[in-house]
């Protein structure tokens, strides 16, 4: 925050432009705006952006007295502002000197999405999902998910504020890909995890077979660990992981493992960076079992 306009030199007419005061991370109070030898004035507010020039700006109104007070609300956490008064009358529009605040990093943080687990046709259980970095005081914590990546009909189920914490989902459409984030709740602002996905089982088919989690990940590699199956008809003759970039597995890559229970196999030749979409796969000699899809994202290569 700048200092105060106390003791500045004051123009003959025009405005002078007031300090901000109460800044968080998401508001900033504009006070002592002051109007000199301005006569019939009809607006006064504050012009503001994250551009000096104020090539993008927004206004805020404030009440038409010599001086006046303007608040702002709306801003980004983190974020340098720019602002200053105007005054309007109807020979001619003033405008203040530029001012500048910084809105503070309270609430702004890093949450962590969970893992998909108990997996089954209609439900699924979201643990470990885990929060950092977070100052102000949460007020909740959730699971947001939807079968649409953009989240555009989501549905948000509560979980009990905890860190880590898990949520349980109900009332899931059987052999559906479904795309999930956990969610923190401020007391001012609402933070996402990272995007992740799971596919329920498909209803009315023997048996079931439970994607392993990530292992030893790395820049270019992973390893799937603990791939499970029962109730299976017929005898294992092949166990596998199958991997791909597109969430549907369209165009994967299969790795086949040792047949066990539960099973491991190990991903190469992975690219840094990049979100890769997984299951596990058993066929026996009656039919192919798919596990649920679930998702990774390797390392980036840091300098």
């Amino acid at each position: 925050m700048r200092n105060s306009n106390f003791g500045r030199c004051m123009p003959r007419w025009g405005v002078v432009t007031g300090d901000a005061t109460e800044v968080t991370s998401t508001s900033a109070f504009i006070i002592g705006n002051r109007l000199i030898n301005i006569n019939n004035v009809q607006f006064v507010g504050i012009e503001y952006g994250t551009d000096p020039c104020f090539s993008c700006s927004q206004t805020e109104f404030g009440e038409p007295d010599s001086i006046f007070n303007v608040d702002i609300e709306g801003l980004l956490p983190g974020t340098t502002y720019y602002y200053r008064a105007f005054a309007a009358n109807r020979c001619k529009t003033y405008l203040g000197d530029i001012q500048s605040f910084t809105t503070e990093l309270n609430g702004a943080g890093n949450v962590v999405t969970g893992t998909a687990t108990n997996i089954t046709e209609t439900g699924a259980t979201i643990i470990n999902n885990i929060y950092s970095d977070i100052t102000e005081a949460i007020t909740g914590v959730a699971v947001e998910y939807d079968v649409n990546s953009s989240f555009t009909t989501s549905t948000v189920v509560s979980g009990v504020i905890g860190n880590p914490f898990n949520v349980s989902l109900s009332g899931l459409t059987p052999n559906t890909l479904y795309y999930y984030r956990a969610v923190v709740f401020t007391t001012s602002q609402t933070i996402y995890g990272d995007v992740k996905t799971f596919m329920t089982s498909g209803g009315g088919s023997a048996g079931s077979v439970t994607t392993g989690s990530v292992g030893n990940l790395t820049t270019s590699s992973a390893t799937i660990n603990n791939n499970m199956y029962n109730n299976l008809q017929g005898t294992p003759n092949s166990v596998s992981v199958s991997y791909s970039t597109d969430p549907t597995l369209a165009g994967g890559t299969t790795v086949p493992g040792t047949i066990a229970n539960p099973f491991s196999v190990n991903l190469t030749g992975l690219n840094p960076g990049t979100t890769y979409y997984y299951r596990a796969v058993v066929a026996t000699t009656s039919d192919v079992y798919n596990g649920a899809i679930l998702s990774f994202t390797t390392p980036v290569i840091v300098p």
